[in-house]
């Protein structure tokens, strides 16, 4: 009964510790939500351009990949420390 105790204590400690990571996994995330949805922004405005001209024609993939590219060689934000959030958005 004893050895139980102190497994559900051990587990109920695990538990709340998972917890606050979530919470600061969620507060980080609520930060970016603003990137995101001008990024998305910017992928469905040129999705839309395949109604002007059909070559107008570009994937998500293809999206991600310039972002992505734009983000890693950009300078400035090599610099800003990576938990700055603010700094970096």
């Amino acid at each position: 009964m004893e050895t139980l105790q102190k497994e559900a204590k051990e587990i109920s400690k695990e538990v709340a510790k998972a917890d606050e990571t979530m919470k600061e996994v969620e507060e980080v995330t609520e930060e970016y939500v603003p990137l995101a949805n001008m990024a998305s922004k910017m992928f469905f405005s040129l999705d839309s351009m395949s109604n002007i001209h059909f070559l107008y024609q570009y994937s998500l993939q293809y999206f991600m990949e310039i972002l992505f590219s734009v983000i890693e060689k950009n300078e400035r934000l090599k610099q800003v420390p990576k938990n700055n959030h603010q700094g970096r958005l």
